[in-house]
């Protein structure tokens, strides 16, 4: 088994590869969207793809943003060609819902709004596309015969299918900052070959020369968005199968900014910091589901099997200097302050303070959420745990800043449990 999962994510690294290098060499989202959707054909053969948007729209409205069907239009992904809003239906209440979703028979009336996009089809895998950290579009891939999506590989299939829309929405708005720079050396050059004589009827000029410059300010501003997103969508992709993935990850984020704040980062430090812990677990993506679902405790082998994810986390996320902070997060964050966490067994000071606070936030997460295998602790019960493993587990300067954080970190629980569990807890991490 581990030689068909190891050349399966080989042909994913390598069609991910090609993909990179085909859809380098042209600048146009359309061509890039019609390349890309042969591509992950090759990895997810669908019959037919849909994209769908929410954006500026009233619930429960929506608007197609692309279809290849049968007798629609192949529209352009910057959004200046689309199909008119529809209201409701299957494709509605799943782009509101936004999380990953696979439906095995499928069956549209023909009241429903999108039933003309949907004909025929009986297998549908729906994915969300991020935009500042909320799903507000879906990709929607479908197929003639039932239960066609492979449920083992939905993670590829979600990742893919982000990665590649992330692509090509980065592509779009880096084309309209060159358009914005383009717009503002031209007015420029007017400006610079005016004669001394229509200077003062030029100033209006310059004040629409600041206006450029300002939406050049903007567009840099969406791109970095668009980075953000692609984390946020990379951490979706690695708990796909996770129901209660869009909430972790926001609960992390949260716990993590507030964590970092507290110990003096400056509002943006804490911010990209926060968005680098989300990818603490980008690693689980190599992990099989038996492992990763099992509802009680692990065999060695198996423990050693999900270690691993540490160190899958950091090849992951590659060499990019953006990600080097997610990158020492996903390596060491579950490493502990004596030394007894792994994979390095480091301690103290030499475990990285992003890795640390990460560890503390995922853990305390963690006790207060409801898994298979125990309920939900209280806000109280798991602040008292995280305080006993002071120097153990945490960092004890972390965990003093942590006490006066913790109310504000605090979420809603289910009924508490006893001492036992938070050891099962703690152990599984």
């Amino acid at each position: 088994m581990g030689d068909g999962r190891n050349g399966h994510d080989d042909h994913l690294l390598s069609l991910v590869l090609e993909a990179a290098r085909e859809m380098s060499r042209h600048d146009d989202p359309a061509q890039v969207m019609r390349l890309g959707l042969s591509l992950k054909r090759r990895l997810i053969h669908f019959d037919r793809s849909i994209s769908a948007t929410r954006r500026e729209l009233p619930a429960p409205q929506i608007r197609i943003t692309r279809c290849d069907a049968p007798g629609t239009a192949f529209h352009d992904p910057t959004g200046k060609d689309e199909f008119p809003p529809i209201e409701g239906g299957l494709l509605a209440d799943l782009l509101y819902a936004g999380q990953p979703r696979i439906i095995d028979d499928l069956v549209v009336a023909d009241t429903d709004p999108a039933s003309r996009y949907l004909a025929e089809m009986r297998s549908l895998a729906a994915i969300p596309q991020f935009r500042g950290g909320e799903a507000s579009d879906m990709i929607f891939h479908l197929r003639r015969e039932p239960g066609a999506f492979a449920r083992e590989r939905f993670a590829d299939i979600v990742l893919v299918s982000t990665l590649f829309g992330q692509a090509i929405a980065n592509l779009a708005r880096a084309r309209e900052l060159q358009d914005a720079e383009r717009s503002m050396k031209e007015q420029y050059d007017i400006i610079a070959n005016l004669s001394n004589t229509v200077l003062d009827s030029a100033m209006d000029l310059k004040d629409y020369s600041k206006q450029l410059e300002r939406r050049v300010r903007e567009r840099t501003a969406e791109l970095h968005e668009a980075h953000v997103d692609t984390i946020y969508m990379l951490a979706v992709a690695s708990e796909a199968k996770d129901q209660d993935t869009g909430d972790h990850l926001r609960r992390i984020y949260r716990h993590t900014k507030a964590l970092a704040t507290e110990i003096g980062l400056d509002d943006d430090e804490a911010d990209n910091l926060a968005y680098a812990g989300v990818l603490h677990d980008v690693g689980k993506m190599h992990v099989p589901d038996q492992i990763l679902k099992k509802p009680g405790p692990l065999t060695a082998g198996e423990m050693k099997t999900m270690q691993e994810h540490t160190v899958w986390g950091e090849r992951i996320l590659g060499g990019k200097p953006y990600f080097a902070a997610a990158r020492r997060i996903a390596r060491s964050h579950h490493e502990n302050w004596d030394g007894s966490g792994y994979p390095d067994g480091t301690r103290g000071d030499a475990i990285p303070i992003e890795a640390r606070i990460v560890h503390l936030a995922d853990v305390y997460d963690a006790l207060l959420s409801p898994r298979v295998y125990k309920a939900a602790w209280t806000p109280r019960q798991a602040a008292e745990f995280i305080v006993e493993a002071s120097g153990q587990m945490f960092d004890p300067e972390l965990v003093r800043v942590f006490t006066h954080v913790s109310p504000r970190m605090a979420a809603p629980v289910d009924e508490p449990v006893g001492s036992d569990a938070a050891s099962g807890e703690a152990a599984k991490q």
